[in-house]
């Protein structure tokens, strides 16, 4: 909810400000530089001594430097103070996998992520359409505060009621087979991963809302509201998805989201309504957020339970980069020539995550 928020907030604020794509771009990469920075010594950490003290810790300082964040200054503070949300939101990511791989039954992992995520969507909506409707007072700081107190809140929630499984791993923080035992799929998993948050990340923070905000002229709120729209398709989506992934073959369901997605978000470019435009783009969130729920249960096959955290780890580290350079790229592919030119982007991309799934991804467990 306080990400979405702050996600829609600091490009409007830069929008507003004349400053080119790449700025904006720059600045949301500091987040996910901020985000893989620690990722991946907490996800083995976790492993060993539990997630809770570092749910805890992730949302509190959040709340803290996303406060701080209302009375920036200039360019360099957001870029600062939003890299250190990216190291908080990197340490909470860093367990969310794992955990909520725990807290789900063999078998039915995918229906365990998509409540998560149906949960999450529909309070990240919440957070979208908050911040839309605070942006016009002092260009969002009061949607700052508000967020600061939300995560502050969640904290306290964490401490009284998250379980924390005693740990029974015996196993070093670092040893000879932390890498050498992982099941070599794993890094299919970084590679997809990496070029999927390239692409959709300038999509969702930077592409898209900017072709509202620029081209259809749509204000902060109309915006909050419209990127919301996305969360709360999602919800459900999220939910039905987690059901369907624990009872079809995964890979296919993995390789039609991504088609789909592809040709769906190639129709974007035709659209020259507002409406249109939106209309297609949330059919195009829809096979978007599949994948973020057949994924995982792909990947729940492969990683070791003595060392999930480490490895979901790795594969977040990897999306991570990919957000990052994706913000870059995608800011300056877009000031050389033009949003539509970014929209095109997605559309290959995830064709190519397709074939790559399709052709490298073997799951024995399944026909």
């Amino acid at each position: 909810m306080g990400c979405n928020a702050v996600s829609i907030i600091i490009p409007l604020r830069m929008a507003d400000q004349s400053l080119s794509y790449s700025s904006i771009g720059g600045v949301m990469a500091s987040f996910s530089v901020g985000m893989f920075a620690i990722k991946l010594f907490i996800g083995r950490h976790s492993d060993l001594v539990g997630q809770k003290v570092y749910a805890v810790l992730a949302l509190s300082t959040a709340a803290l430097f996303v406060l701080l964040i209302a009375f920036a200054k200039s360019t360099t503070h957001y870029i600062v103070l939003l890299g250190l949300v990216g190291v908080c939101r990197g340490a909470f990511t860093s367990i969310n996998t794992s955990y909520t791989l725990e807290l789900s039954k063999q078998g039915e992992q995918g229906a365990g992520f998509g409540k998560i995520l149906g949960i999450t969507s529909l309070l990240s909506a919440l957070g979208g359409v908050m911040a839309g409707a605070l942006y016009k007072f002092q260009q969002g700081k009061f949607a700052f505060i508000a967020v600061s107190v939300l995560l502050a809140l969640s904290a306290t929630f964490t401490v009284i009621f998250m379980r924390n499984p005693a740990k029974k791993n015996s196993e070093k923080l670092v040893s000879k087979g932390l890498f050498a035992n992982m099941d070599k799929t794993v890094y299919l998993f970084c590679v997809v991963m990496f070029l999927q948050t390239f692409i959709t990340s300038p999509m969702w923070s930077t592409i898209v809302p900017m072709h509202f905000y620029k081209s259809f002229t749509y204000t902060a709120l109309a915006l909050g509201i419209a990127m919301s729209m996305d969360e709360f398709i999602s919800s459900p989506v999220n939910m039905i998805g987690g059901y369907i992934a624990d009872r079809v073959n995964v890979k296919k369901m993995i390789c039609i989201g991504y088609v789909l997605a592809a040709i769906v978000g190639a129709l974007m470019l035709l659209a020259g309504h507002a409406l249109i435009f939106l209309a297609i783009f949330l059919v195009c969130s829809v096979f978007v957020t599949s994948t973020y729920i057949s994924v995982p249960k792909a990947e729940s096959y492969f990683v070791r339970d003595t060392a999930k955290g480490f490895e979901f780890t790795l594969i977040s580290i990897c999306a991570s980069v990919g957000d990052a350079l994706g913000n870059v790229v995608l800011g300056r592919v877009m000031d050389a020539f033009s949003i539509k030119a970014g929209i095109l982007m997605f559309s290959v991309t995830y064709v190519i995550i397709a074939v790559i799934v399709g052709v490298k991804l073997k799951i024995k467990t399944e026909s």
